[in-house]
C-alpha cells in the first residue's frame, strides 16, 4: 500500500523517509501537504516491512515516476511501453521483498 501511495501521490508534498542508521533500510515515510494555509496540515505516517524500504527502492520509484511524467507528456506506445517496463520492475522489487527477500 504505502509503495503505491508514493507511486501515485501528486501535488505539493514533503515526503521523509525515516529509520535508524543500524537498520538496512527505511521503516516508513511522513507525507506532509506543503499548501496548507497557515501551516497547519497534519502529517500522515505510513509504514513499510521492517528495514523493507532500501535506496535503490527510491530509485525505482523515481524511475517509475518520471516514466509517467513522459506518457502524460506524450502519450505515445513507445512512452506507455517506457512506463510498464519501469512499473514491472518496481513491482518485481515489491513482490521480491514480500517473498521475504533481503
Amino acid at each position: 500500500g504505502t509503495a503505491m501511495i508514493l507511486a501515485f501521490l501528486s501535488g505539493p508534498f514533503r515526503v521523509t523517509f525515516f529509520g535508524s542508521h543500524s537498520d538496512p533500510g527505511f521503516r516508513g515515510v511522513e507525507i506532509v501537504a506543503t499548501d496548507v494555509q497557515g501551516g497547519d496540515a497534519r502529517p500522515m505516517v505510513l509504514t513499510f516491512s521492517p528495514g523493507w524500504w532500501m535506496p535503490e527502492d527510491t530509485c525505482r520509484l523515481n524511475d517509475f515516476r518520471a516514466a509517467m511524467n513522459e506518457v502524460l507528456t506524450s502519450p505515445e506506445q513507445e512512452t506507455a511501453e517506457e512506463a510498464r517496463r519501469h512499473f514491472e520492475q518496481f513491482m518485481a522489487a515489491i513482490e521480491h521483498q514480500r517473498q521475504g527477500g533481503p
